[in-house]
């Protein structure tokens, strides 16, 4: 890989493809989070023994990194790469809110009041993420995602380090009681097609007011 470089028509680019992108999320997420709490069915994606796994606070931080991880592509994906890894977002979300909307899960675990440490950031957390949309993760979709985009453009070394940023996320979904196996396996299976599928023809790499 050539040295991360910064410059002013990727951020553009990454600032205006992720404003839409947060819209498009937000609907489509708070809609079907607000559809699971009136659906008349539930459906239960998980093992009764996954309830054994037990909430690791700390994890929380691996947990959130993934904002880091998906601000990673401005310093090493030039702007066409950008708007394509921001429509195999989008594209993902859509299927996704398509499987909240007619299979509503909610988790399996119990959230406590309180977390025994970094509170904060967990009351945070709850507040947005409601206990329904498991199945896939879109946080295990849009890590894998973010990675695959990055993959071609990195030597050995910042390959092991993305694939192991990758690994702690999907481990921390777990210890943060967000989600279950069956929900990451879903997610990285729903990102691997659409890397797969989709590709572009967009290879004018300036910024473009465009999706």
């Amino acid at each position: 890989m050539k040295s991360f470089k910064f410059s002013l028509p990727s951020l553009y680019q990454f600032l205006w493809t992720g404003t839409w992108l947060t819209i498009v999320f937000s609907a489509i997420y708070g809609y079907t989070n607000w559809h699971a709490d009136h659906a008349e069915k539930l459906y239960k994606f998980y093992f009764d023994w996954e309830l054994t796994i037990p909430l690791i606070p700390w994890m929380i931080l691996p947990y959130t990194s993934l904002n880091l991880l998906t601000a990673v592509p401005v310093f090493i994906l030039n702007p066409s790469e950008m708007r394509l890894l921001g429509r195999k977002l989008a594209i993902v979300t859509f299927i996704a809110g398509a499987i909240f909307y007619f299979f509503p899960a909610p988790i399996g675990f119990i959230r406590p009041s309180h977390a025994e440490s970094l509170d904060f950031i967990f009351q945070i957390i709850w507040s947005l993420d409601k206990t329904s949309n498991t199945l896939p993760s879109l946080h295990i979709t849009y890590s894998a995602l973010t990675v695959m985009a990055l993959w071609s453009k990195v030597n050995t070394n910042y390959k092991l380090f993305f694939f192991l940023w990758f690994s702690t996320i999907c481990l921390a979904v777990l210890f943060t009681w967000q989600h279950h196996l069956l929900d990451i396996v879903g997610g990285v299976l729903l990102a691997t097609g659409c890397h797969l599928i989709y590709q572009s023809k967009d290879i004018d790499p300036a910024f473009r007011w465009k999706p």
